[in-house]
């Protein structure tokens, strides 16, 4: 007896398989809906956020993760429940169904969209006007709503003072000997030292620590980076740009591998597929060779925190 028939006893309909099976596979990849792999030649590598996305979580994230599973389950369950004939039955059927917010039943939240949206148009935004300054072809200035706007107007006016010159952007890492790859937003030089850094924009509502673990695996990655910078970029109109330099990338890697191993390890255990297994070789680590490129994964989403 499948899901759905155990379920439509309760219902005076029947209840769709096609929809508890997607409920059910959906929440199965709940611990794991961010395995994203990045491809490199043959070869396939987790990302450093979705490592970081599984094992360690952001505080304000997490609660607002919490408010939005709340309001989906609710909508879900109503959803479920009409035509009900013995609501409590229902209900006590229903939690042995682990329900996520990704269920088709469950009304998309409008925030949610707006916050992965902004952010990914700034990014954009800052990529075009980044990639105007090192002479390549931006393309058309990507389309930005008001928030959109005031935010890019922010970072503008912080970056022509910030005493930094553009590198490059969207930098493809990898390190083959502890199995793990990733894309920096931008390498910068701070003019007055002449130093490289890796930078990340980040336009949530706090600088959460394991930002610090992100770019510590990004200069791990590079064979000159040594410094980094988290750059916060508000979505309060009046909101001061926030840039926080890092001087001990090197020092903080260690706490970003023992993360990675556990990681493996979590998924492993579970079955789950880990990608290409590391090198261990170290001697041969360096930035991602030109003829071997490193292209995004696919994912569900485009969100950008």
């Amino acid at each position: 007896m499948s899901a759905a028939d155990d379920l439509s006893k309760w219902f005076d309909r029947p209840i769709d398989p096609a929809a508890v099976e997607l409920i059910i596979a959906q929440s199965k990849r709940r611990v794991y809906q961010d395995d994203r792999f990045h491809p490199v030649g043959q070869d396939r590598y987790p990302s450093v956020t979705s490592v970081l996305g599984a094992v360690l979580r952001a505080p304000g994230l997490e609660v607002w993760k919490s408010k939005q599973d709340l309001a989906a389950y609710r909508e879900t369950v109503i959803g479920l429940l009409s035509g009900a004939t013995d609501p409590k039955a229902v209900i006590r059927a229903l939690e042995q169904l682990p329900l996520t917010r990704r269920s088709r039943y469950a009304k998309q939240d409008v925030s949610q969209d707006d916050a992965a949206a902004i952010g990914t148009r700034l990014h954009k935004a800052i990529e075009w006007a980044l990639r105007g300054e090192l002479g390549q072809d931006p393309g058309k200035m990507p389309d930005l709503r008001p928030i959109d706007a005031n935010c890019f107007a922010r970072w503008s006016d912080w970056w022509a003072t910030a005493g930094l010159r553009v590198l490059a952007v969207e930098v493809p890492l990898v390190c083959r000997a502890c199995g793990v790859a990733g894309h920096a937003d931008a390498f910068v030089e701070e003019i007055s030292s002449g130093d490289p850094i890796v930078v990340d924009w980040k336009s949530s509502k706090d600088s959460y620590p394991t930002y610090r673990l992100q770019l510590a695996a990004y200069s791990h990655c590079s064979a000159s980076i040594r410094r980094g910078a988290i750059v916060r970029i508000g979505k309060g109109e009046d909101e001061q740009v926030e840039p926080h330099y890092l001087d001990d990338l090197p020092a903080l890697y260690p706490l970003f591998k023992s993360t990675l191993d556990l990681w493996r390890w979590q998924r492993s255990m579970e079955g789950y597929d880990t990608g290409t297994a590391p090198t261990g070789d170290h001697a041969a680590l360096a930035d991602l060779d030109s003829d071997e490129p490193l292209t995004p994964p696919a994912t569900e989403s485009a969100a950008v925190s």
